[in-house]
């Protein structure tokens, strides 16, 4: 069974994440949001996995405690907007194309 996978050494907590599970945009937005609060490398493994390196400097105790949960629950958070997002692309498509051919439409 896949899943992220969580190790540490004495200056970096890895992170290995399927590519299979979660798209490189999810990981890549979850990653975003926490630049400001810890220092992060990403970097593709292999062919089946990314790989995040977060410093353990940049970590309080209270965030290496939490950062398996949080970092997780953000992680399926970004990859299901991700799937809306694509999934509801024809629809936003279709409202914007109607709400422009109305007004075009009206001066005929």
């Amino acid at each position: 069974m896949e899943q992220i996978v969580f190790k540490e050494d004495d200056k970096f907590v890895y992170i290995s994440i399927p590519q299979r599970l979660y798209s490189k945009e999810a990981v890549l937005n979850c990653l975003y949001w926490k630049l400001n609060e810890l220092k992060i490398r990403f970097s593709f493994y292999s062919e089946k996995e990314f790989q995040v390196s977060i410093d353990l400097k940049s970590l309080s105790l209270q965030q290496k405690e939490n950062l398996k949960d949080t970092f997780s629950n953000d992680l399926l958070d970004y990859e299901l907007r991700e799937i809306v997002h694509r999934e509801t692309k024809n629809i936003r498509e279709l409202i914007i194309a109607k709400a422009f051919a109305n007004g075009a439409l009206d001066d005929l």
